[in-house]
């Protein structure tokens, strides 16, 4: 079924685009379409609204991308299942991207009957994985079940879009980490993101956004958690941490790491493309301080690792660099390699204080060698 309407809202337009599949219910229609009609009111770019669940209108290569698909990156999926959740895209004037300028989108999920909750609902932004798109993570059945724990758990979902991937920087100063589009062209992405939910917090509680992230989403949100400490509560890496080379790796930090760790020139951790490997880089994404949130509190960090994942040692290298500098974390280890682990999204509700689910612990331990 395909519709579509146009409307005025002062200087600019929202454009809505339907394309429903029989399987939405009518209330996932409902709800998505007052969402974005809401954020439209407020918003100063052009907003389109897709709901769509046909997989014709991008081209695919396996599970890989060839180039950014703009809006498409937040229809559409080549994994199955619906997406669900409103889409939010604007037009942006950076360059870097395109002569143009880019397509950027994210999408908005709430759970079924949030016109009846009296409080304002905490929100898990979610940075994919290289290779992945926003829909990936806003779908109904997929690995992450994260659609299905905010149902569950009662919290507003985001799927942020990377363009292609994301701009992770690759090198900073440890004395000084520039937090602005100086070292990423995805700051602005994340303004935005942040800005259009602050501007209803009456949907979504500005005291408890999360960001989260797995690989090298990972590696980005770690970088914009720090950047926007002071406009969240915490945030959850998974599958990557931190990368050292030259003088940032200190005899200490190399003592018991790994046998390839050599003082002041790499901490051995290998990573395909020889990304964090620069002649100049010490610390990447960033050197992290211990910076304060949301609500004054120092900013706290849920950390996942597979005890089989070949960047484990990234991850250690991350709890040593937290407890220099007192950055608070909780770690959760489990059997498996380089993956989302099962139970993620109740490990999250539960790190970030939203709901308590004592199940899913049994699949997690506080270090690789607990039996």
């Amino acid at each position: 079924i395909l519709a579509q309407a146009t409307f005025g809202t002062g200087n600019h337009t929202c454009n809505i685009h339907y394309l429903l599949s029989v399987s939405m219910s009518p209330l996932s229609v409902a709800s998505s379409v007052a969402v974005v009609f809401l954020l439209c009111l407020r918003s100063e770019s052009r907003i389109t609204l897709s709901l769509e669940n046909e997989h014709e209108h991008h081209q695919f290569s396996g599970n890989r991308l060839q180039k950014d698909g703009g809006e498409s990156d937040c229809i559409v999926t080549p994994y199955g299942g619906e997406v669900v959740g409103a889409m939010v895209s604007y037009q942006t004037n950076d360059t870097r991207y395109d002569p143009a300028g880019a397509i950027r989108c994210f999408r908005v999920y709430m759970p079924p009957g949030v016109r009846h909750r009296s409080a304002a609902l905490p929100v898990i932004i979610y940075f994919h994985e290289m290779g992945s798109t926003a829909t990936n993570a806003c779908r109904r059945g997929g690995p992450l079940d994260l659609v299905a724990e905010a149902d569950r758990r009662g919290f507003a979902l985001v799927c942020a879009d990377a363009n292609v991937r994301w701009d992770v920087p690759e090198a900073t100063n440890t004395t000084a980490d520039p937090c602005d589009a100086t070292a990423s062209a995805d700051h602005s992405y994340v303004r935005t993101v942040m800005t259009t939910l602050q501007k209803w917090p009456d949907w979504f509680d500005p005291s408890r956004i999360f960001l989260a992230g797995h690989s090298e989403g990972s590696t980005f949100s770690t970088w914009a958690s720090f950047c926007f400490s002071r406009e969240i509560r915490g945030f959850a890496p998974s599958g990557f941490g931190l990368k050292l080379h030259g003088s940032a790796v200190t005899k200490e930090r190399c003592q018991g790491f790994n046998a390839d760790c050599r003082v002041s020139v790499d901490d051995g951790i290998v990573i395909p493309g020889g990304w964090g490997a620069c002649k100049n880089c010490q610390c990447s994404p960033l050197t992290p301080w211990r910076a304060k949130n949301v609500v004054g509190e120092d900013l706290r960090a849920c950390i996942f690792s597979g005890c089989q994942d070949y960047f484990r040692g990234s991850i250690s290298m991350m709890e040593g660099l937290f407890a220099e500098v007192g950055v608070p974390y909780d770690i959760h280890h489990f059997e498996g390699n380089h993956a989302v682990p099962q139970g993620f999204g109740s490990m999250l509700s539960n790190c970030f204080n939203i709901s308590n689910d004592t199940a899913v612990t049994q699949l997690f331990r506080s270090t690789c060698d607990q039996a």
